[in-house]
């Protein structure tokens, strides 16, 4: 498994919930911050962050951190 190659998107770090050093797919997405009722309608098109949003390529849990 160490000496496989690994694709531009992927990163091998241990996964929170099987806690296994696996390989992980890796992408940067736009994730709302609200959902809609604390800023006016015509802002909530606005309302995003970048966030990191991996998943473990084992057990196909996705993690979301905010950047």
């Amino acid at each position: 498994m160490r000496d496989e190659k690994l694709a531009v998107n992927q990163v091998r770090s241990e996964c929170a919930f099987c806690r296994e050093t696996t390989v992980h797919t890796v992408a940067l997405e736009q994730i709302r911050t609200t959902d809609g009722g604390a800023v006016a309608p015509e802002n909530v098109k606005f309302a995003r962050a970048p966030a990191r949003v991996s998943r473990c390529d084992a057990c196909r849990v996705r993690t979301v951190e905010r950047v």
